[in-house]
């Protein structure tokens, strides 16, 4: 989590940098698909998002972190 942090809030970073990282953690990346396919999201495109770079794309590196953050929050609080 904290590396995924870091390469998210660099501004330097290419945008598909934490590619890796969000694989590795499965609910983070099933929010991302879940929130990136909503209407808001996809208003002007025609199909769904299927792949991480289009949802990180569609969603910017703010909103990536916004679903990581807010995801582990809630994993933690459950336990």
């Amino acid at each position: 989590m904290n590396e995924l942090m870091m390469v998210i809030s660099n501004h330097d970073s290419a945008l598909y940098a934490p590619r890796d990282l969000l694989k590795m953690d499965q609910t983070i990346y099933a929010q991302l698909f879940k929130i990136a396919n909503t209407q808001r999201y996809r208003e002007r495109r025609e199909r769904k998002v299927v792949s991480i770079d289009d949802a990180i794309q569609v969603l910017s590196f703010e909103k990536v972190k916004q679903v990581a953050m807010n995801t582990t929050i809630l994993y933690h609080y459950d336990k």
